[in-house]
């Protein structure tokens, strides 16, 4: 459970996962919906393992609605299986 700070303009970063199938073009769709949000990536990387690509983004966001946003518009992208948000003492 993540508390947000309420009235200020401060960007948290937060990293996600995406797990897709394996298909050209995932990777430029998810940037292109990401790009088309105004969100500012941090770190983007992709690996593959046979049917199916991990995807791990790291990126900045306000609140905890932009977080959701995001994902709920990734997770309608074809071929996206699921997005998990990253625990932040995992790193």
């Amino acid at each position: 459970h993540v508390e947000w700070a309420k009235g200020t303009t401060q960007v948290f970063p937060v990293t996600i996962l995406i797990t897709s199938e394996e298909r050209a073009g995932i990777m430029m769709d998810i940037t292109r919906l990401l790009l088309s949000m105004n969100v500012n990536t941090k770190y983007l990387n992709a690996k593959s393992n046979e049917d199916k690509v991990d995807i791990t983004i790291t990126f900045d966001v306000k609140n905890s609605e932009q977080l959701n946003s995001i994902i709920r518009n990734i997770l309608k992208i074809d071929s996206v299986i699921d997005v998990v948000r990253e625990n932040q003492s995992d790193r």
